[in-house]
């Protein structure tokens, strides 16, 4: 008895060690590329300048676009669209802020994963929304800048909030 619990104990830990093994090799490293955090930051700013031609330069011709609640906005023309409508509109976003989970850079490619804070301002609500959600967006270093190739993002809150620009889903 002894001899088969030495043998089940042995399993267990050579077991678990590759789990453990096979576990670490597969987790990421969480870190975070200074120079993708930093173009985000200047995203960000771009933002809350509500200047959608000046946004417009972090984007690639064929950039897509995947706001919550709508279809892949596909290509600049499209984003610029959206963006200038919802900047021209009462609804404001004045706080914006990202927390980076993930960023690499790969060659010519990056990506940056992680979560947003932002507050909204509303005609006739009755205080500011303070909304939370998560992004990954995927850039392409083109024109010698790094520019979004792809960005999806969606609130943490049950009800229908502004993409991160500041309309209202509804109104693009």
């Amino acid at each position: 008895m002894r001899a088969g619990t030495l043998v089940a104990g042995a399993l267990i830990a050579t077991f678990g060690a590759v789990e453990l093994s096979v576990a670490s090799r597969w987790t990421p490293n969480r870190r975070v590329d200074p120079v993708i955090v930093k173009r985000a930051e200047q995203y960000g700013d771009a933002v809350l300048s509500r200047d959608a031609r000046s946004l417009m330069a972090f984007y690639r011709d064929d950039s897509i676009e995947m706001p919550p609640g709508q279809p892949p906005l596909e290509g600049v023309r499209a984003i610029d669209r959206m963006y200038t409508s919802m900047f021209a509109g009462p609804v404001k976003v004045t706080a914006f802020t990202q927390n980076h989970l993930e960023s690499a850079i790969a060659g010519d490619v990056a990506y940056d994963v992680g979560t947003y804070t932002r507050t909204i301002t509303a005609p006739g609500a009755p205080a500011p929304i303070d909304d939370q959600g998560k992004f990954v967006a995927i850039l392409k270093r083109t024109e010698g800048d790094w520019k979004v190739a792809y960005l999806i993002y969606n609130s943490n809150q049950s009800q229908s909030l502004p993409p991160c620009g500041g309309a209202t889903e509804s109104s693009h």
